[in-house]
């Protein structure tokens, strides 16, 4: 059995080759030279040799054939490359987004990490060795290679674990709802940054000195200093010339790639950082129409990164994880951190979470739907809640004790 190697440098290849020869003495292996496209980066070699096109498994390295982070588009790419092959795939990022892609039926794919041991990488080639004799005989149930539309709407969220909507449908839901319920203030630095949250493909900001580049598929932020970055938009919030400074860039995905591997900006996760653009640039409280829209989270922002986040913000979040929360019900909550009837907090920490993309737009979309008048709430305590809100945990349990203080 043939042993493809795609996307290592030469000595790379030399030492996957001498493991691959004394781990597996009765397999051939080969590679093939890195391959660059016109603009000279890594990409996909554009055809393999025809004493190649034998090799029954790929060992394929994502990094080297130029895709660093994954794109619905490049799926169509590597189905056309692999064909009738058993794969191991090999990259640095994070690899969930690539597996739940399907590009070729899980049990003929295997999926690793980088860096890894030799016993790592042997033993995944293992898998992929036992699954290829069993290819070509179940190749008449493949699927038929998806254009790129049906790729993107078919592209799996790795945080919910069932198939989303089309993103171009719920970016546009998502400019319906901050343009119909919330009352953003017109001509501030806020209506430039509000579209970076609306686009599925990789972009590049510039905001005054500070250059950093979004991918929402990967989610994935670049960032060349957070901090700086930050001052700038708290500066810019309160100034409306500024506004005119901040610039929006859609780019190709492999141009986002190029930045990852200049390694000149830091990486975080894209919540984390649109979170924190969003708090410096958005009014301290905020109006909402009054309807009943539900908040669910799909996973937590990391507040440990952040500064000067609110005591009550972490536990109305973490509160809306297994079951969505209307409005009304999140405030009783805050009434409890000594914000009573402080609804413009509340509307801002609900639209942090939306913006983020930390909050389940499904569930959203559903409550939009379903949305009346939210009835006035009057908040009543019973007597027990009163006591314990006037005084401390100790001065209690020492009265119980009939010690005076």
């Amino acid at each position: 059995m043939k042993i493809l190697l795609v996307g290592f440098s030469k000595q790379s290849a030399e030492v996957l080759n001498t493991l691959i020869n004394e781990t597996y003495p009765d397999h051939q292996c080969i590679s093939i030279e890195r391959d660059f496209n016109n603009m000279l980066r890594l990409s996909l070699p554009s055809s393999v040799n025809t004493k190649h096109s034998d090799a029954e498994i790929l060992v394929l390295n994502l990094d080297g054939v130029g895709m660093m982070t994954y794109g619905p588009s490049r799926i169509k790419q590597l189905q056309e490359f692999i064909k009738l092959r058993a794969v191991l795939f090999i990259a640095k990022a994070d690899l969930i987004l690539w597996r739940q892609a399907n590009i070729i039926p899980k049990e003929f794919a295997v999926f690793l990490k980088s860096p890894h041991t030799r016993q790592e990488i042997m033993q995944a080639l293992g898998h992929v060795i036992k699954s290829a004799p069993n290819l070509k005989r179940q190749a008449h149930h493949f699927a038929p290679i998806l254009d790129s539309e049906t790729i993107i709407k078919e592209t799996i969220n790795p945080y919910r674990g069932t198939a989303t909507q089309d993103p171009n449908q719920m970016s546009d839901f998502l400019r319906q709802v901050v343009g119909k319920y919330f009352k953003i203030p017109q001509g501030t630095v806020l209506y430039d940054l509000l579209s970076i949250s609306f686009h599925n493909i990789p972009i590049k900001v510039v905001a005054g000195r500070q250059t950093f580049y979004l991918n929402k598929a990967q989610n994935l932020a670049l960032v060349q200093n957070i901090d700086r970055l930050l001052d700038y938009l708290a500066i810019a919030k309160n100034y409306t010339t500024l506004k005119n400074v901040i610039e929006i860039q859609p780019i190709m995905y492999e141009d986002f790639d190029e930045v990852i591997r200049i390694g000149t900006h830091q990486r975080l996760s894209l919540n984390t950082l649109l979170w924190q653009l969003y708090d410096k640039v958005l009014p301290d409280t905020l109006e909402l129409a009054d309807v009943n829209l539900l908040l669910k989270i799909k996973y937590m922002p990391n507040f440990g990164l952040m500064s000067k986040v609110p005591h009550y913000t972490h536990s109305l979040i973490s509160s809306c994880l297994v079951t969505p929360k209307s409005i009304a019900t999140l405030q009783v909550s805050l009434d409890q951190f000594g914000k009573p009837n402080d609804r413009g907090i509340l509307n801002r920490v609900f639209l942090l979470s939306i913006l983020s993309g930390v909050a389940d737009l499904d569930v959203l979309k559903e409550s939009t739907m379903n949305s009346t008048i939210s009835p006035k709430i009057n908040i009543q305590r019973n007597e027990g809640v009163n006591k314990a809100s006037s005084t401390g945990f100790f001065k209690r349990l020492l009265q119980k004790l009939h010690i005076s203080i």
